[in-house]
């Protein structure tokens, strides 16, 4: 799936805001094998800045912990 996105970075320590942006675009991608609790679950996520330019993201494959993936269309 494809979007717009808006981006902020926040310090952990205190949620003080270091960087906010809009207008920037993500692409994601989920697996799900259907299996019951974890593996068989990955996921990804580039986002671009306005030049196209992809943003620090979550790697291809990246195996999800626990849980199910569940898609809400509006």
């Amino acid at each position: 799936m494809q979007g717009k996105a808006n981006v902020q970075v926040n310090r952990a320590s205190d949620g003080y805001s270091l960087f906010s942006a809009g207008n920037y675009t993500f692409s994601a991608a989920v697996t799900d094998s259907g299996q019951n609790g974890s593996g068989g679950k990955r996921f990804s996520l580039i986002v671009y800045d306005t030049s196209g330019v992809p943003y620090p993201s979550v790697p291809a494959g990246t195996p999800l912990q626990g849980g199910n993936v569940v898609v809400h269309s509006h």
